[in-house]
């Protein structure tokens, strides 16, 4: 039965299980993210706002012959996931999604693979912002590790590497808003703002790390880049940018259809002015 009015979710398990193997199934049902407020603070600064449901299935084995530790994530999805600092009238958004989702994720502890059916980010909105002291908001979101600078322990017997792939990623409706005062490597009056917006992305077949002959994963993305006019002024004509093709992360590949339209190179003058003895207009 769907959480009660009032409850911070419901998590139901049916499980079997002895002193040599397990297995069950889970269902979360409309989990409350500020409910898990006292373990995220630990992690991060600002406060995590949102509802997750998932429904998915486990399974341990202690069989010295077939040993196992695995997670299927049937379904998983965020909704109105985000992250803000401050209160009240000073709250900000650093980072919010409309709804992510998760379908068809199995991860294999004992073997270390993780297996991601299709990922879905509707709406994903981020807020870039560097003061005048060269500080990023986003930089500041973690919180610095107890025992951070203590003498790292003794390496350990080496694990294989993680492997993961992905069968689907899919993003649409994006934003990053950029407002840096710091874009001249020195502070400035007035910061420089950029608005990309429109964004998608597409990625298919991905894996890492690719195995050797393995085709490259599929690639699309696209998007608007504007300058955020000053008030009172007409804003400027948004450029934009598109690519269709593959690409592998090692070695780095790239291939395929890339079109740029009325880019505002100009925008991003304060980054390299004091390398070029040109102006862009």
């Amino acid at each position: 039965t769907p959480a009660a009015a009032g409850e911070a979710g419901r998590l139901t398990v049916e499980a079997r299980a002895s002193d040599r193997e397990a297995s069950g199934t889970l269902v979360l049902d409309t989990l409350v993210l500020e409910a898990l407020e006292p373990y995220v603070a630990q992690a991060l600064q600002p406060r995590l706002l949102g509802r997750a449901s998932a429904s998915g299935s486990f399974a341990w084995s202690a069989d010295p012959q077939a040993p196992k530790t695995a997670v299927v994530l049937d379904s998983v999805t965020l909704d109105a996931p985000r992250l803000v600092s401050g209160s009240g009238r000073a709250a900000r958004e650093e980072v919010a999604l409309k709804q992510l989702t998760l379908a068809d994720a199995r991860i294999d502890v004992l073997a270390r693979q993780v297996e991601l059916g299709r990922v879905t980010l509707a709406q994903p909105q981020v807020a870039a912002v560097r003061d005048g002291q060269g500080r990023w908001n986003l930089a500041s979101l973690a919180r610095e590790a107890a025992g951070a600078g203590a003498a790292a322990p003794a390496p350990a017997e080496k694990t294989p590497d993680w492997a993961l792939r992905l069968k689907e990623l899919q993003l649409d409706g994006g934003r990053v808003r950029l407002a840096d005062s710091f874009a001249a490597g020195r502070a400035a009056d007035t910061p420089l703002r950029l608005d990309a917006s429109a964004l998608r992305l597409r990625v298919q077949d991905f894996a890492w790390p690719a195995a050797r002959g393995a085709a490259p994963a599929r690639l699309q993305f696209g998007g608007r880049l504007a300058a955020v006019a000053p008030a009172g002024e007409a804003a400027p004509a948004a450029g934009s940018v598109d690519f269709n093709g593959r690409f592998a992360p090692e070695p780095l590949l790239a291939a395929g259809r890339l079109r740029i339209d009325r880019l505002p190179v100009h925008a991003f003058e304060p980054y390299f002015a004091d390398l070029l003895p040109v102006a862009l207009l």
